[in-house]
């Protein structure tokens, strides 16, 4: 079973020795590398092309050369165009994986036949160590309600990397990344979950996730707000449509509308004057789905009803408690 590795590359000099050496030392056979070089201005081609001569054959590689900076969510798109592996997987290029990653996911693939994503999860420290194969784990297969659950509720952060995605399903439901957005991950997640129906959780770490405070991720502006306000109207359009599952999509809008008040927006210059669309678009739909509310989702909401600075005294407080941003089942 042949997976597709896609790493989008732009300015990650520092990291993509150590990111591609943990591609091409994987313990799985099968492999294809896609590389999708998004007009980065610093030396990452050439490291990268150092390090593919050097495995040159391990894996086969295809480099997509963009001939503008299209950003993050094009360069994953472009590498899903020309994948032709059964599942693809995707890399942060300044993170890395487990010698052993895509062997344990694939094996699972392999065996439960048909699963449309298999997930694995991941460590953050400051320096990277690969592990040893065979590693035991526990495996927990999920269904219906209950994987549209986990995959939206179940992880502080919704990020795309460090999961096996069945090809056909993406193609199948047209899933790919729009771009022009900050939280293009979140944006995926939510629509590959409205069809999703089988997934595969590992307790085995495979990915190694290095927290950049200079990466566009951890820097708020204007976009971040925008971003956030696009994702609550996605998902207010599920809401309309969607009959089983509203407790799920409703607490992922509430989970959601909270990043608006996370630090680095709070402090953004014009985060007041943004609350205006954002706010009417919560209340509007707490007003129309309140029954389907939990505690913990009032809380998530209650800055949006509260005056400005007593908000944001409020955010201060109850930030620091896992009830407003985690939701683990």
């Amino acid at each position: 079973m042949l997976v597709s590795i896609i790493i989008p590359i732009y300015n990650v000099e520092n990291y993509i020795e150590e990111c591609l050496e943990s591609v091409y030392q994987q313990t799985y056979p099968q492999i294809e590398v896609i590389l999708v070089n998004d007009c980065t201005p610093d030396n990452s081609m050439e490291i990268a092309n150092t390090i593919i001569n050097k495995y040159k054959d391990k894996y086969p590689t295809t480099i997509i050369n963009h001939k503008h900076n299209k950003g993050l969510s094009e360069a994953r798109n472009s590498g899903m165009k020309i994948a032709k592996g059964e599942y693809i997987y995707f890399i942060d290029s300044d993170d890395a994986i487990m010698l052993d990653a895509i062997e344990l996911l694939a094996n699972v693939a392999i065996k439960y036949k048909g699963i449309e994503i298999v997930k694995g999860k991941y460590i953050t420290d400051n320096k990277y160590t690969s592990n040893k194969s065979s590693r035991d784990y526990h495996l927990n297969i999920l269904h219906n309600y209950k994987c549209k659950e986990y995959f939206l509720l179940g992880e502080t952060n919704l990020f795309v990397w460090n999961i096996l995605y069945k090809s056909d399903f993406i193609i199948n439901h047209s899933i790919y990344f729009q771009s022009n957005i900050i939280y293009e991950d979140t944006l995926f997640r939510i629509n590959a979950s409205q069809h999703l129906s089988t997934m595969a959780v590992l307790s085995a770490e495979t990915y190694f996730y290095r927290y950049n405070e200079v990466s566009l991720s951890h820097k708020a502006t204007i976009q971040h707000l925008h971003s956030i306000e696009i994702i609550l109207n996605y998902i207010c359009k599920i809401l309309q449509k969607e009959s089983q599952a509203i407790p799920i999509y409703i607490s992922c809008f509430c989970k959601n509308a909270l990043l608006y008040w996370n630090k680095p927006c709070r402090y953004l210059k014009g985060h007041k004057e943004h609350l205006k669309p954002i706010s009417k678009l919560v209340k509007k739909t707490t007003l129309k789905y309140f029954k389907y509310l939990k505690i913990l989702d009032l809380f998530r909401l209650s800055p949006f009803f509260l005056p400005y600075i007593i908000s944001q005294f409020y955010v201060k407080i109850v930030w620091k408690f896992s009830l407003l941003h985690k939701n683990r089942i």
